[in-house]
Formats: structure tokens, sequence, C-alpha cells
């Protein structure tokens, strides 16, 4: 999804599921083809969730970006991202 012309930043993702996850799972950031350093892992555990509140991405108007959930295995399910656009 393209953004308006100027520049922004990602930061604060917070992920939620409801299928406990599993070693080599990821929901990551992409801006183009290009994964960013915003990433988390869900939890082999309750709570079902995951976040990554350090890292940040920059992106321009006019670039597309997707958050992309990857699976070691059984899939996630219900997943839901939450991230800060600024």
């Amino acid at each position: 999804m393209p953004l308006p012309s100027g520049s922004y930043t990602f930061r604060n993702m917070y992920v939620n599921y409801s299928h406990q996850g599993i070693s080599g799972d990821a929901v990551t950031l992409f801006i183009g083809v290009n994964p960013t350093s915003i990433t988390c892992s869900p939890t082999l555990t309750t709570p079902l969730q995951c976040n990554d509140p350090t890292h940040s991405a920059s992106i321009m108007g006019g670039d597309n970006y997707s958050i992309r959930a990857t699976t070691g295995g059984v899939g996630l399910a219900n997943v839901i991202v939450t991230i800060q656009l600024q």
C-alpha cells in the first residue's frame, strides 16, 4: 500500500495471534521487497503476542510496504498487527 508524498517512519510493532507460535515463526515489516529490522518472533507460550518496540524503518511516499507472517510449520492464525507510522 503506497503512502502520499513525504518521509515517514515506522516503529513500535505489536502482534497478537490466536494460534501458539512455533520455532521459526516471524512477523516482519517489508519496504518494497526488502525486509526491515522491524520483526518479532511469536512466542511458544501464552500470552499469544510479540512486539518490537526497539527498531524503526524509514519510508518515502510512493514506496510500497507490507507486513508478512512466515511460519516454521503450522501457520499462525488470526494475526493482528499494530504499527506506528509517523
